[in-house]
Order: C-alpha cells, then structure tokens, then sequence
C-alpha cells in the first residue's frame, strides 16, 4: 500500500471512532494516546485469537487486521467434506459426473478396429457387444462409423445392444 492509501484509512478510522490516533508532523508520526489504547486493544484480540486457534485441529493462519478492519483466519480441511461423508461415488461414472457420449464410444470403436485389423485377417462375422444407448447411435447417426468398421474388420458386424455393458465399454468378437 503506498502512504496515501494508509493515510486514508488511518483518517477513515480516526473518524469513525472519533479520536485522533496519530500526532502528525512533517518530520514525525506517533501515537496518540487513544492510538496507543487501540494498539494495546488490538494486539489483546490477535493474541487471544492465536490461543483459541491453538487448540483447534486444523492448522490456521491468522492474517492481519484487513482494509475494512477484520482479522483473515486461514484454515486447512482435516476432514472430508460433508458431502464425501454423506455420499458415496455414483457407480455408474465412478464419481466424475459424466460418462463419455455415445458418439466417442463409436469414435473409440472406430480406433480399436483399426488397431485390431493390423494383427487379424478379415473375417465373415463379427459381433459388437455394446451399450443400448452406443448401440442405438451405431444404427442411426453414427452409421458412416459402422460401415468404416465393416471395412477395417473385412466382415459384417453384428451390434448386440446388451444393457449390462457400461456406456463406455465395448467389446468386439471375431468368429
């Protein structure tokens, strides 16, 4: 803070409690007598807040009096949060809040019958064993998808739309 920000607030405070704190000359600044009652006040308050706080669990820091005049208490969790305490993760998406869509599940399909088509020969048949939701893009938007695998797997693919497989699993089988 540079002095004429302090000084603007020594003087909003001086007003607000209706005493001067300071003696002010050219050369010197003290503490009035009211000043040094304040002082004396304040440094009781900090120090019975650095007692208090040392019985507390969770390490704090106790920062100095701020602009509008309050004292800035940090303090690190030590436990978990309510929420964690109450709640567990969901199953479905392991806690994240969201699963991937059905359209990258495809794309990942896409991916892994590139990948599978380099080490395996073309086969009549193919079966893709997916979630309802991936099974359903396969056969409508992502259509273009499946036909690039048709191609990759040199087969025909089969999607079987089976609600226990997880939104973001697959799984490809060559007969």
């Amino acid at each position: 803070l540079d002095p004429s920000t302090i000084s603007k607030v020594i003087q909003r405070l001086e007003n607000r409690l209706g005493v001067r704190l300071f003696h002010r000359t050219s050369r010197v600044l003290q503490l009035t007598q009211e000043g040094e009652q304040l002082l004396a006040a304040a440094q009781k308050v900090m120090q019975a807040l650095e007692l208090e706080l040392r019985s507390d669990r969770s390490p704090s820091k106790i920062l100095q009096f701020n602009d509008f005049g309050l004292v800035a208490i940090t303090r690190k969790r030590v436990k978990q949060s309510l929420e964690r305490t109450l709640c567990t993760p969901c199953s479905y998406c392991g806690g994240a809040g969201m699963v991937k869509s059905a359209q990258t599940i495809c794309y990942e399909i896409l991916a892994e019958a590139r990948r599978v088509s380099k080490s395996v020969d073309s086969h009549n048949e193919v079966i893709l064993r997916v979630n309802p939701e991936v099974a359903k893009a396969l056969r409508s938007s992502e259509r273009d998808i499946l036909v690039e695998v048709e191609a990759y797997l040199g087969g025909v693919v089969t999607i079987k739309s089976d609600p226990t497989v997880h939104q973001e699993q697959f799984d490809i089988a060559l007969a």
